[in-house]
């Protein structure tokens, strides 16, 4: 089976000594670069900095037809941390496998909150039971920052909204509520960009909440 390694390069300021300018800090990973080796075939997607420095991946991993959601979190030294999620099936390693899914329609998009919680959001295509049709639906998953799932969030961790639309960006607001945008229609020649606010709970709060903006920014193109 083909394997895929993902490689993370730790990138320093350019430095001058003798002429010569290094790129890379030699002292993380192995000679600056990270080395993820979590299955075959996977992929990183996006990536956050908590407030340790440490450095968060969340990806996807083709499983069967299908793409599922990992997330892992490096030490300092470039290292996976083994203690994040470490009652995972694979320590070091957040997974989740949709019961049923023909495959992720968007990356994942993670984000670290101010209370040091792990915010993770990906849409999938789902078949509608019985019918030859998909349907899109929006994972939100709230990470503890050891990696399991916070039960206060949502359904046991995770919230999930139904709807043509993806997750284009997630953000906190000011009063920890977390904001949304959305790209509707993704799948049309006509896309709108929409927001959505879901409070620190998991629970929505309202769609389309700044009407002003989204006529601005959601004109079809």
């Amino acid at each position: 089976m083909k394997k895929c390694t993902l490689i993370l390069l730790a990138l320093v300021l350019f430095k001058c000594s003798n002429g010569q300018q290094d790129l890379l800090d030699n002292s993380y990973g192995i000679n600056g670069r990270a080395i993820v080796d979590f299955l075959d075939r996977d992929e990183s997607r996006s990536t956050a900095i908590d407030a340790s420095d440490r450095l968060l991946i969340a990806g996807t991993h083709l499983f069967t037809s299908n793409s599922d959601l990992y997330v892992c979190r490096l030490s300092t030294d470039g290292e996976v941390d083994e203690t994040f999620a470490a009652n995972g099936p694979t320590p070091g390693f957040f997974h989740y496998i949709p019961e049923s899914s023909v495959g992720r329609l968007t990356p994942p998009i993670i984000r670290v909150l101010n209370s040091g919680e792990i915010i993770v959001g990906m849409s999938f295509i789902t078949p509608i039971a019985n019918t030859a049709s998909n349907e899109l639906l929006t994972y939100i998953f709230c990470l503890n920052n050891n990696g399991t799932l916070n039960a206060a969030f949502g359904e046991n961790g995770m919230a999930m909204f139904s709807g043509a639309s993806v997750i284009s960006d997630i953000c906190e607001g000011n009063d920890g509520d977390i904001i949304l945008a959305n790209e509707l229609n993704p799948l049309s020649n006509f896309k709108q960009t929409s927001l959505a606010r879901i409070s620190a709970n998991g629970q929505l709060i309202e769609e389309d909440f700044a009407e002003e903006a989204i006529e601005f920014i959601g004109d079809p193109y």
